[in-house]
Parts: structure tokens; C-alpha cells; sequence
């Protein structure tokens, strides 16, 4: 079984304008796959699809099997973490808990709101901070890094989830060589 596949995707915005016609794939485990097109080809149309954010208009789209848009939002976070292109707004954080808030998926439930985060969370947060060469970032906040600093953190969130699958949408923008 794939870990992604995709078959036959349609997406088309408000107006009509079609961003994707019929795009198939199938991604296995430990593959690395990049997607090149020019600006404006659908690329971040197609991973906006693959993390259930968007819905086809037609065609199948599933992550190990199951329906990506069936999943719960939790469950689809433990099998796939999504770094999109920007972020629409900046939350007041530090660069820890905005990493932190990539374990929700792990984290139980308990009265409507996260519970603490636990001894495992906290390592794994250390460990996605280091592997993404920003744990020296940990207590800044998001508004005082520089983009490139920021992208390092927000690679460091979704390394903290500790998703199987990994999809980047533009992953080495404002980064060092």
C-alpha cells in the first residue's frame, strides 16, 4: 500500500480558474519526492490537497488507504506533517511553544484543551529544535527571528510531530545554503 496516492485530482478555485487537472500519483515510504513547476502551476494547490486542508473536486487522494479527508484532524497530524508556504499571521509565542503546539496530536484531550505537555513532548521538541539547527531560538519570539530563523522553527514544529510523512511547501525559502 502507498503512503500517499492520488488519483485523477481536480481543484478548482472560486471563478473557475483550474489549478489541477487530473494529477495522479503514488508516494512510498522513504521516498523523496520534489515537485517543480513555475509560480502559479498548482504546486502548493497540490500539497494543500494532500494535508486535507483543501478538498478535490474530484478524484481520490488517500494516506496509508484511508480517505485524507476522513481523517480526524488529529489523526491525520500523527501520519502527516504540512510546513506551508507562509503563515497568515504570527502567534504571540516563543519559538518553543510554537514548536510545542506541533505535539497536539500526541497530546490527550482533557476539558477541551491540551493537556500539559509531558516529559516526552519536551524531547521531542528539544530534538526537532537541534535537528533543525534552532535550538538557540527556543526562548525567542516568532516576531523578533529573521525569516530564515523562522522557517528553521517552523521545520522544527513539524519534525516535532513525528509524522511518517513530510510535506514542505517551498522548505528552503529565506534559508542559508
Amino acid at each position: 500500500m502507498s503512503m500517499l496516492r492520488a488519483s485523477g485530482l481536480v481543484y478548482d478555485y472560486a471563478g473557475g480558474r483550474r489549478a489541477l487537472d487530473g494529477v495522479s500519483f503514488a508516494l512510498e515510504r522513504g521516498e523523496l519526492v520534489c515537485v517543480v513547476g513555475p509560480n502559479g502551476s498548482g504546486k502548493s494547490t497540490l500539497l494543500r490537497l494532500c494535508a486535507g486542508i483543501l478538498a478535490p473536486g474530484a478524484g481520490m487522494l488517500e494516506l496509508e488507504g484511508r480517505s485524507v479527508r476522513s481523517l480526524p484532524p488529529r489523526e491525520r497530524a500523527r501520519r502527516l506533517a504540512f510546513v506551508p508556504q507562509t503563515l497568515r499571521a504570527l502567534p504571540d509565542l516563543a519559538a518553543r511553544h510554537f514548536v510545542l503546539g506541533g505535539r497536539y496530536a500526541h497530546q490527550s484531550v482533557g476539558e477541551g484543551v491540551l493537556a500539559r505537555e509531558t516529559r516526552a513532548d519536551r524531547e521531542a521538541v528539544e530534538r526537532a529544535l537541534a535537528e533543525a539547527d534552532a535550538l538557540d531560538l527556543g526562548e525567542r519570539r516568532l516576531d523578533e527571528l529573521s525569516l530564515g530563523q523562522f522557517q528553521r522553527v517552523r521545520v522544527a514544529r513539524a519534525l516535532a510531530q513525528e509524522a511518517p510523512l513530510f510535506l514542505f511547501d517551498e522548505p528552503s525559502a529565506a534559508l542559508d545554503p
